[in-house]
């Protein structure tokens, strides 16, 4: 039940960043040395946001997916950082997807390296299917104490969609040698010496440690997918969604005293003489891990047997199978005489989807099934002597199903045969796996309760609980038993389950299902206002209930009606119960026509008086601004009235795709409830009144608003590269504001401050503006400095043509009591503008509306 909703991707490697100085650096060629002190901080992604998509995907699969989701990472500790880097569990993504990125508190974008950057892969890497570990340094200045924000962006492919996807990311951050950690080292074996097979590592240890990790260096079968054989072998790919990220495939694992560690070297490939090396990492009880130094130039002697691997050639470029084609690599096999056994090892993505026809082969033989549904898997895989050749063994794939397929992930098969006698299993650890002995139980409870779900486990201590709702782990439920926040009906139907760990297994609990059920609503008014005579929206004033609104978050919260509305008798309650990224209300397939008038007027409210915007844009990808872009709404808790007058933009024939969108994310608190009610978006006349006179120069708030006197008054600045100067002609004056941008910035602007307004009175503000090319900015009217009170224009979208156009923006300032003289007009350009990019301004006006 934990892989529910797997879908399709054939994920690309992962995150890219454009950005000077930042090192890409192999598996091999990185991670943590000796004498390296640093702190792992993990993030496991789930079904619903492990896909990272195409911005400007063509292929309507993609919309879906779109926008790609923000994550959320803490990090607890960066006193004393010296260097970060990140680990990525990541899938190979749609074929020929190009431009893999990712960034951290939208810092710029860090580039995810090709796979034939890595190693032997033939160019170009992004036509082969893999799942690599990639290692990536991550500058310390993009990176926050606390709650860090990520994300990932993509390029295209040849056939318009371009995705890629990442199970998990490891972010690693290292410390300089004062931070306080346990220490130790390799105390058997010694460099320079001789092992045996199946040999124990003996790690002596100072300070308070929980766990200690041993790694080998040698030739073996790259399990972290970068085509290097030579390694210190581990890797970080998860194996299902209830599965943490976390090292495996390593020498192994030890968390009580004495620490020692036994190698199962029975299926390790005989080594050059003194080629192997062995190094620890040890972990103290608050996280910090140190690295020993290494024992080196090690011999692994055997005396009765051989090991030899085997890999494979002529791996396909998309070694992907389905709709019955067959495709083949091949493993040549020197000699089998003295062979008495043979594995084959082989990592797949899809390699038993449960249902189609489909097949692997070694030559004549048929395997068994192995692989995952949907997911990631490393196997081994015996094969019988017999299967096999002296000279080229063909391994060959076919599927007959119409979905996925099968995929063998690059570098391909490897087969390993053991030559003489066969060698003792290594002695098995003391101790038993987790079994569960108590399910957890369903649980229904009402809205605004609490639900409590519990566990019981044995096995050998220390045992440990991470409690998953809806795949994903929950942050402090680590124990034996649960207990939710308050819930509300978005929490219906959430799926809970326990994951209970010790050294020797991860074991997971059944499903438990939390049913929550509604809280009686209020009686409602009896009579509702009428709707106004051609409304375009549908359930204005919510007396049908939430028929056709529909809400949306990627934090938790969620959507009800409740009695009474404003001057009807429902409204909508949107409660935030915790923030995310995503959260809106709307209703969409809105009809719209071109180059027209309209009104749209709604009253709202909030607990807190925390603001939010609304749109109206096209429903789907690009996500076209149908004339309303994020204009700020300046709540109170009290019930409030609001109108804006917009013009749809010149798209030719009507659309029937508009989207009506309310959005809180970025201004909505945990514990934010916002109410709307009677929601009415109706056109007016197609031709466009004329423009209201312009005021006399004594009514105008603003100073040099024509920029008759140069750049007087007015102030620019940018922390990228850019300037303002004052040009000629302007639009229907002599001069006008010239912004360019030579190279963007997160804070770039043109204002005038110490503008004067009186509390609680209808303003309007009117400007003329172009760009060269149509890119937009936004403007706002607000406290000139901290806290940067909203005084009736917060970040109004202007929709830029590259022709002049004159913009006029009606607002009531706050009840601020006295009138104030620190206002600021800002037009802004960070996020719209790119590099060559003008804007020009002109004929800037604020007056009082009569």
């Amino acid at each position: 039940m934990k892989n529910k909703a797997i879908f399709i991707i054939v994920a690309s490697i992962l995150f890219t960043c454009i950005t000077a100085n930042i090192v890409f650096a192999q598996f091999a060629g990185g991670a943590p040395g000796p004498g390296d002190i640093y702190k792992e901080f993990t993030f496991n992604h789930n079904s619903n946001n492990w896909r990272v998509t195409d911005p400007n995907a063509t292929n309507s699969g993609a919309e879906p997916y779109l926008p790609n989701p923000i994550l959320r990472l803490g990090i607890d500790d960066l006193q004393g950082a010296i260097h970060a880097e990140i680990v990525i569990d990541f899938w190979t993504g749609h074929v020929g997807t190009i431009n893999k990125k990712f960034r951290f508190n939208g810092k710029p974008w860090i580039t995810i390296p090709e796979l034939h950057t890595l190693g032997p892969c033939p160019s170009p890497g992004n036509m082969y299917m893999q799942q690599v570990n990639h290692l990536i340094d991550v500058p310390l200045s993009y990176l926050n104490t606390g709650i860090n924000t990520f994300e990932g962006t993509s390029g295209a492919n040849a056939w318009g969609w371009g995705q890629w996807g990442w199970y998990g990311v490891v972010v690693r951050v290292y410390y300089g040698p004062g931070k306080s950690h346990a220490s130790g080292q390799i105390t058997s074996h010694s460099s320079n010496s001789t092992i045996s097979d199946n040999p124990t590592i003996a790690v002596a240890t100072s300070g308070s440690v929980s766990r200690v990790d041993c790694l080998a260096y040698f030739d073996d079968y790259d399990t972290d997918g970068d085509g290097n054989y030579l390694d210190f072998h581990r890797n970080y790919h998860k194996g299902s969604w209830s599965e943490q990220i976390g090292i495996k495939n390593h020498v192994g694992t030890d968390i009580s005293a004495p620490y020692q560690i036994t190698w199962n070297t029975q299926w390790v490939p005989d080594q050059v003489p003194g080629r192997i090396k062995l190094i620890a990492r040890i972990r103290d009880n608050n996280g910090y891990w140190f690295v020993t130094n290494e024992v080196t130039n090690l011999t692994l002697k055997r005396t009765t047997s051989s090991v030899k691997i085997y890999k494979a050639t002529g791996v396909p470029q998309e070694f992907w199978v389905r709709a019955g084609r067959v495709k083949s690599c091949t493993v040549s096999i020197p000699t089998l005489s003295g062979a008495t056994a043979a594995l084959m090892k082989v990592a797949s993505w899809n390699g038993n989807d449960g249902s189609d026809y489909f097949y692997s082969k070694v030559n004549n033989w048929t395997m068994p099934k192995y692989g995952s549904n949907h997911f990631y898997s490393y196997d081994q895989i015996t094969v019988p002597v017999s299967a096999l050749r002296t000279g080229s063994n063909i391994f060959k794939i076919s599927s007959s199903t119409d979905h996925h397929g099968l995929e063998i992930m690059w570098p391909g098969p490897s087969i390993l045969v053991r030559y003489g006698s066969a060698l003792p299993a290594p002695p098995a650890p003391p101790g038993t796996a987790p079994t569960i002995t108590q399910q957890p139980s369903n649980v229904t409870v009402s809205v605004g309760q609490t639900a409590t779900f519990s566990v019981t486990a044995t096995g050998t201590p220390p045992l440990s609980y991470q409690w998953e709702k809806n795949w994903v782990n929950i942050s402090g439920a680590t124990g034996p038993s649960y207990t939710t926040p308050p819930v509300s009906l978005s929490d219906d139907d959430a799926t809970f389950y326990c994951n209970v760990s010790n050294l020797y297994e991860t074991v997971t609990s059944n499903d438990a299902t939390l049913t929550v059920e509604a809280a009686p609503l209020p009686s409602p008014s009896p009579t509702p206002p009428p709707s106004p005579t051609g409304n375009i929206t549908v359930n204005p004033s919510f007396e049908d209930g939430t028929s056709s609104w529909n809400f949306y978050t990627n934090g938790n919260g969620n959507f009800v009606v409740t009695a009474p509305g404003h001057e009807s008798s429902n409204a909508a309650c949107i409660t935030t119960v915790t923030g995310g990224t995503n959260v809106q209300l709307h209703q969409y397939d809105l009809p719209l026509k071109s180059n027209t008038d309209y009104q749209l007027r709604f009253s709202a409210k909030s607990n807190t008086g925390h603001d939010m915007t609304v749109s109206i844009i096209k429903n789907g990808p690009p996500y076209t601004n149908y004339g309303i872009g994020s204009h700020s709404v300046n709540l109170t808790t009290s019930w409030n009235t609001f109108t804006i007058d917009f013009r749809t933009p010149a798209f030719g024939d009507p659309v029937d795709d508009a989207r009506l969108m309310f959005w809180f994310a970025g201004d909505a608190t945990s514990g934010d409830e916002h109410w709307i009610d009677n929601v009415v978006l109706t056109s007016g006349d197609s031709s466009p009144p004329p423009p209201p006179p312009p005021p006399s120069p004594t009514e105008n708030i603003t100073v040099n608003p024509s920029f008759e006197d140069g750049a007087s008054s007015w102030n620019f600045y940018t922390n990228g590269e850019g300037d303002f100067v004052v040009t000629a002609p302007g639009h229907e004056s002599s001069n006008a504001a010239c912004i360019t941008m030579v190279t963007g910035g997160t804070n770039v602007q043109l204002y005038q401050y110490g503008l004067s307004l009186k509390p609680n009175t209808d303003h309007q503000l009117r400007f003329s503006a172009k760009s060269n090319t149509g890119n937009d900015m936004t403007v706002s009217i607000f406290k000139h400095g901290p806290p940067y009170t909203n005084y009736g224009v917060g970040s109004h979208n202007v929709d830029l043509t590259t022709s002049w156009n004159t913009f006029t923006i009606d607002f009531t300032t706050p009840d601020f009591v006295e009138p104030v003289d620190d206002a600021r007009l800002m037009f802004w350009f960070a996020g719209d503008a790119s590099p060559g990019d003008q804007h020009w301004i002109d004929n800037v006006v604020i007056f009082e509306a009569d």
